[in-house]
């Protein structure tokens, strides 16, 4: 089931994933490793949302929080496949409306 067509808000965010972790030897070499070739890409996507659309999402996540769905970046309009990376956080507004994050990963 793909990610719900809601808004995107302004302050969503595409972010690079590399795949390239750095550490230091006992010695102070420094060590790099590629986990993996490919770019990925982590989003924090933001919404306002009503309470309807809120409730949406919230079974769209408990339905798919361990599989994977197509997820349309509205920013340059690409779909990717992704999965949730953490729970969505939920921020009551007033009224029936709620401010929402959500953080996916392309898989």
């Amino acid at each position: 089931m793909a990610y719900p067509d809601f808004q995107q808000d302004v302050g969503s965010e595409r972010r690079p994933l590399s795949g390239i972790a750095v550490d230091r030897s006992s010695g102070g070499q420094v060590r790099r490793r590629i986990l993996y070739g490919q770019t990925h890409y982590e989003f924090l996507v933001k919404h306002t949302l009503n309470g309807t659309d809120k409730n949406s999402l919230e079974t769209h996540f408990q339905d798919n929080k361990s599989g994977f769905f197509d997820f349309t970046w509205q920013a340059n309009g690409q779909t990717y496949s992704c999965a949730y990376a953490s729970d969505i956080e939920v921020k009551p507004l007033g009224g029936d409306w709620y401010d929402i994050t959500v953080k996916l990963v392309t898989v």
